[in-house]
């Protein structure tokens, strides 16, 4: 099958990241698929979306390989549906692939064309920011420091091997630790200039930045 244009969106928690996907899928010509999508639209009474109930309902994490079906088969459906159209559209694709296994996986489907590295050399910066939404989410859990930290090096275990796999010069990083509204125009800034993606994004004033 011909391969799917796509941009990886990755960065450690409280980076912004699922802030930033939001704002970028209201640009003309990028199709935003996060992971979370995929795992929200699951058809449970289809074979695939009853393994991923197996797992999910033991508390079991997704098998690599399951995860990919369950994106391949999202990604279909909504070409199907007409929402998403590979001669015109890039995916812009968040939080997935995690980690290494998924992207040697995905190979055989997308062709990546950028990958946005949202980084934050303060990692203060990155606690207040999960600590603030755990609260205002009231995901009291997150806001421990310990587990905070554990994501975060779970985060730099996986996914930095990840964006090596997919050549260091496809890279491109942008400094998160700066309001969401300037952080969204230095990503512009980059899509105007390797992908000619010229349309403004719609924003919305006050957005806190998120996974």
């Amino acid at each position: 099958m011909k391969k799917y244009p796509a941009i990886l969106l990755v960065g450690p928690p409280g980076s912004g990241k699922g802030t930033q996907g939001k704002m970028l899928g209201n640009v003309p010509g990028l199709f935003h698929c996060s992971c979370g999508d995929v795992f929200r639209n699951i058809e449970p009474a289809t074979e695939l979306g009853g393994l991923f109930i197996s797992y999910s309902s033991q508390g079991k994490l997704v098998p690599d390989d399951v995860t990919i079906r369950l994106w391949l088969d999202y990604v279909q459906r909504c070409q199907n549906a007409r929402l998403f159209c590979p001669d015109r559209d890039v995916l812009l694709l968040d939080g997935i692939p995690r980690n290494l296994a998924q992207a040697q996986l995905l190979e055989s489907f997308i062709e990546v064309k950028l990958a946005l590295k949202l980084v934050c050399a303060s990692r203060k910066v990155l606690l207040e920011r999960i600590k603030r939404r755990a609260v205002k989410e009231n995901r009291l859990d997150d806001a421990c420091d310990e587990v905070i930290l554990n994501r975060l090096m779970v985060y730099q275990e996986q996914s930095e091997p990840m964006l090596q796999y997919f050549q260091d010069e496809k890279t491109r990083a942008i400094e998160a630790s700066k309001p969401p509204l300037t952080v969204n125009a230095q990503i512009m800034n980059i899509l105007r200039h390797e992908l000619a993606l010229r349309a403004p994004v719609l924003t919305t004033p006050g957005l806190m930045a998120e996974n």
